[in-house]
């Protein structure tokens, strides 16, 4: 991820809960999810990796978007796969 800053979780939890908005999230990879719903190249999806029991980071890289991106992905048809369900909140 280049150009982009690692913030600390509760610096990123303090920013959040001063804005308000929508964000989607799924176990799928970006690119996978941008090539396989043949997305725009600047369409804003990011990585996501998620922590699991123990603090460990997993190396499966997860997907999240917000507010109007979210809403689109959230729009569009999905198949039930065995990876997982999307979520929006």
């Amino acid at each position: 991820m280049y150009g982009l800053k690692m913030i600390q979780a509760p610096t990123l939890i303090k920013r959040l809960r001063k804005k308000r908005l929508v964000a989607w999230f799924t176990d799928r990879h970006p690119t996978a999810l941008r090539l396989g719903r043949s997305l725009p190249p600047l369409f804003e999806v990011y990585e996501l990796r998620v922590r699991g029991t123990g603090g460990r980071i997993r190396n499966a890289a997860w997907s999240i978007a917000f507010n109007q991106n979210a809403f689109f992905l959230d729009s569009l048809v999905w198949s039930r796969h065995p990876q997982g369900d999307a979520i929006i909140l």
